[in-house]
């Protein structure tokens, strides 16, 4: 089944992909000489429109993230 924008299922593919992506590099060890992993982020807006904040949060409270204050 394919996907196109403006389907929910395709905004929630891209949220599933952009958190995966900041856990992996979040959860990357620390190399020397090179900037710490990051501990925040932040996914924008577009990636998600379609399928809603709540579906972002759900998403990255599974993989382990933690809310921001």
């Amino acid at each position: 089944m394919h996907t196109y924008e403006g389907d929910v299922e395709y905004y929630r593919a891209r949220v599933d992909e952009k958190v995966a992506d900041w856990t992996a590099r979040a959860s990357a060890p620390h190399e020397p000489k090179r900037p710490r992993p990051p501990v925040e982020c932040e996914i924008p807006r577009r990636d998600y429109r379609g399928a809603g904040g709540w579906y972002v949060a759900e998403v990255a409270l599974a993989q382990g993230w933690e809310p921001a204050h």
